[in-house]
């Protein structure tokens, strides 16, 4: 077993932490103290400003850097047994001995626990572990003579307990150290918080910019081009987004990746949203929907879920960014809502526009407006979670085509866009 006492990193560490603790209690209190007259060229709160940045600093130059053992579950009772062959392990029946925590730390805090107990007859300690609620406690016998143990252990002890979240107790003739049992559930359940806030701001930021196309389509000229603050806006957005939801994809359970996915799918139309410009053009409408439909090839066979219909030429004057975008909101969300072996039905309108239907859950009449105006959660109407119809809607209102919902023929939902 390695040295029982204190390096000069640790001390070094003990020593910053109550620094700063003393600075912390000699702010309290002067800040009570009620000093008549300040001494001519003495600035009291910005002498204590000037302490706590230098223990500030003081604490990070000690921490030791980034640590780069293992971190994960691990065996308390396990990690003791090889710290220490030869001690008395008394295990109580329960819940287990492992938590989550850094594993280089939690030895180095073993050690110096086992130093502190008194040897039994083989040389060695008595050690009992249980757990006591949501704490892990291992306990360690004192000798005689427990004075003998340093204060400074103690101390460094004590302020590495409450560092992972867990407590150092003298009693009796003992000393126990407790250690949380459920980090690992309070770290995912912290995970799972800030992937439903991000889902959140998401959503809140797409109503934003759909509120942003329906105020544009009711300006007297719907033909003008978006000016470079909302396409500016969108990017920015996308931007501040993605390197979040990129960063929680690597901590995220598995349950949580088709959600992510969504969102980034979404950051995705955001960015895409910045880009399109409205200033139209003519375009084959047959040929934009034949395209969409083989770039969403892929998705429909891995959902098992067909794609059928007939194109022909036919001309009509629209943005050709907005139009590709669209196709691809509308289509993602069929192919979605539609179950296995079921099919997404697309047909071009003579009037000028295009249809689609797929086999998912109707949407009651009702509740059609709410849900192209993002009032409405499409989840608690069977459709998959998203925006992708309230950001269809706005886009295609951006470059003066109606959007509508209706009953497909099967009983799904239809889309109809005549532009």
């Amino acid at each position: 077993m390695a040295t029982d006492r204190l390096t000069r990193q640790e001390l070094s560490w003990l020593l910053a932490q109550e620094a700063r603790a003393a600075a912390s209690l000699l702010r309290k209190g002067v800040s009570g103290l009620k000093i008549e007259e300040v001494p001519s060229g003495v600035e009291v709160s910005s002498t204590l400003d000037m302490l706590d940045d230098a223990v500030k600093t003081l604490a990070t130059l000690q921490s030791g850097g980034a640590s780069h053992s293992r971190r994960g579950r691990i065996d308390v009772a396990a990690l003791l047994l090889e710290l220490a062959p030869h001690a008395s392990l008394n295990l109580e029946p329960g819940s287990g001995t492992e938590i989550f925590t850094e594993e280089a730390e939690l030895r180095r805090m073993l050690q110096v626990l086992l130093s502190m107990g008194a040897p039994t007859g083989n040389g060695g300690s008595a050690i009992n572990i249980h757990r006591q609620g949501e704490q892990i406690r291992v306990e360690v016998e004192l000798g005689p003579d427990s004075s003998a143990i340093s204060s400074l252990e103690k101390a460094w002890l004590h302020r590495m307990a409450v560092r992972h979240g867990g407590q150092l107790v003298f009693e009796g003739n003992r000393v126990a150290l407790g250690l949380p049992a459920g980090a690992e559930k309070r770290e995912l359940d912290e995970l799972r918080r800030e992937l439903a806030a991000a889902q959140e701001q998401g959503e809140m930021y797409a109503r934003e910019i759909a509120a942003m196309f329906a105020r544009k389509e009711e300006e007297p000229a719907p033909q003008v081009t978006r000016g470079p603050t909302l396409a500016a806006l969108c990017g920015s957005l996308a931007s501040a987004l993605r390197p979040d939801l990129h960063a929680l994809r690597e901590e995220v359970k598995p349950a949580g990746q088709p959600r992510l996915a969504s969102l980034l799918s979404l950051v995705d139309f955001l960015e895409r949203l910045g880009r399109a410009p409205v200033a139209r053009s003519f375009v084959d409408l047959g040929r934009a929907l034949r395209d969409a439909v083989s770039a969403h090839q892929g998705r429909a066979e891995r959902k098992k879920v067909t794609l059928r219909g007939e194109t022909s030429e036919a001309t009509i004057q629209t943005s050709p960014e907005a139009l590709t975008l669209l196709l691809d909101l509308l289509l993602e969300q069929a192919i979605e809502a539609s179950p296995a072996s079921s099919q997404v039905t697309f047909f071009q309108l003579p009037e000028g526009g295009f249809a689609l239907e797929d086999e998912g859950t109707a949407v009651p009449v009702d509740a059609r407006q709410a849900l192209l105006e993002l009032r409405l959660d499409p989840g608690s109407l069977g459709r998959p979670h998203g925006v992708h119809l309230g950001l269809a809607s706005a886009l295609a209102l951006s470059v003066g085509a109606t959007l509508r919902l209706d009953e497909a023929s099967g009983g799904g939902l239809r889309v109809t866009v005549i532009f």
